[in-house]
């Protein structure tokens, strides 16, 4: 295998990468100065990460049908 250059470098999924290489698998914006996750074998930003795999609070999401299914003036 060839051997990168020296320079700055992160590790992550047990790998190094470059800093312009490592972005988010779904979006591809740059995790090099960003929090990011690891999931199912790829990063993402905290952003695709939430809309693709962060569990739903079942209170959040009935408040979200709730609101969803009714108008503000039923409420009234």
């Amino acid at each position: 295998l060839p051997v990168c250059p020296p320079g700055p470098f992160l590790v992550a999924l047990g790998r190094s990468w470059h800093p312009e290489e490592f972005n988010c698998h779904y979006c591809h914006m740059s995790l090099a100065d960003v929090s990011f996750v690891e999931e199912q074998n790829n990063v993402y930003c905290e952003n695709c990460y939430e809309e693709f795999f962060a569990p739903t609070c079942i209170k959040l999401f009935s408040l979200y049908l709730l609101l969803e299914t009714h108008t503000f003036t039923n409420w009234l």
